[in-house]
This record gives C-alpha cells, structure tokens and sequence, in this order.
C-alpha cells in the first residue's frame, strides 16, 4: 500500500465551521490528519491536510478527496485539492499526539 498526502483548501470564503464539516467527511472517510514517524510516535498535521493509504495511485486518491470535499460541501464555496505519494518525509514542530 502507498501513502498519500492530501492537502484541501477550501475557497470562496469558507469559515472555521466549514472545516470542521469537512474534517468530519474525511475522517469518516478514511483520510487521517495524523501521520507516524519512524520511531513510532504519531504526530497532528497541520489543518486541512490528511494522510491517505490505497494502492489505487495519486488520481485515485484523488477523485476520492475530490467526492468526499464536494459531498456536502456549502452552496458557494469551492476547493483546490493537491494529493502527492509519498515514501519518506520530515517535518519540524508538529505536534505529538
């Protein structure tokens, strides 16, 4: 299986509640907001950005942000989706779970 970063933001003046919906929609879809480090210890990723497992590739992962962001999302807004696979990565100051 690959790992997939999953970054969504959220347009056309989207506020906190709106979010907060959408953090619902991808968890409840399996798209996680933490990610573990080589030393077993799982870290917070920053808002609005989510860690995705599937061996389907990138424009898999895709579409199904894309379905998950666009069900439910408010009359007005739109979105912009970025979803990169992944194999290593760093980070400084996240915030451990």
């Amino acid at each position: 299986m690959d790992r997939f970063n999953v970054r969504v933001e959220l347009l056309n003046g989207a506020n906190g509640d709106d979010y907060g919906a959408l953090h619902q929609r991808m968890m409840a879809s399996g798209f996680a907001t933490a990610v573990v480090a080589d030393d077993g210890r799982t870290y917070h990723l920053p808002p609005a950005e989510y860690v995705h497992v599937a061996d389907d590739g990138a424009r898999s992962v895709r579409n199904a942000a894309i379905a998950v962001v666009s069900d439910g999302l408010r009359p007005g807004l739109a979105f912009r989706i970025y979803v990169v696979q992944f194999v290593d990565w760093a980070s400084e100051n996240l915030q451990p779970m």
